[in-house]
């Protein structure tokens, strides 16, 4: 599970961290309720963050993605492993995609939490971070190079959108 970060890594530290940082099985995931706060905690871990204090997940934050139907309602105030696997694939998709976006991948989806599509979403995940580490590696540390991997998401983002506005049109 990934861990908070500090800006004092070396290249090494962040390569190995960050290969390391992938979020948890829902079989691996607590078997019983927890609390709001057990939540927070448990989902933060989850994700990888580097110096992104600004965006840690907050009990307003998880209230508005239950009202906004992102995340299943709780059974009273304690949360189970569907909670956790909604609440960490959006911590992860909250970073490139609006909420009305997020919302739009969810009606194509089914649901963040089904076993097959959490399952999805950490395989992507890792294909993505692999991917990413491995050009990380190959980087100069210039500022060409945070150029590219910013384009790269630029271009990403683009055809995200493209398809997400396909499946919306399809969806009326």
């Amino acid at each position: 599970m990934g861990k908070q970060k500090n800006e004092n890594f070396t290249n090494e530290e962040f390569v190995k961290e960050l290969m390391s940082s992938r979020p948890e099985a829902q079989a691996e995931m607590p078997d019983f309720d927890i609390y709001m706060d057990q939540l927070l905690f448990y989902v933060e871990r989850q994700v990888f963050r580097d110096k992104q204090e600004g965006n840690k997940l907050t009990s307003a934050m998880v209230n508005n993605y239950i009202r906004q139907g992102l995340v299943t309602r709780s059974s009273g105030k304690r949360y189970n492993r569907e909670q956790i696997s909604e609440l960490t694939v959006i911590s992860v998709l909250k970073e490139v995609l609006s909420l009305s976006e997020m919302s739009e991948l969810k009606i194509g989806m089914g649901s963040f939490s089904q076993d097959d599509n959490y399952n999805e979403f950490r395989t992507e995940l890792s294909a993505a971070l692999d991917e990413t580490i491995e050009e990380f590696k190959k980087s100069e540390f210039e500022a060409q190079d945070a150029l590219k991997f910013a384009l790269k998401s630029y271009a990403n983002i683009i055809c995200c959108r493209q398809i997400l506005g396909r499946l919306n049109r399809q969806e009326d």
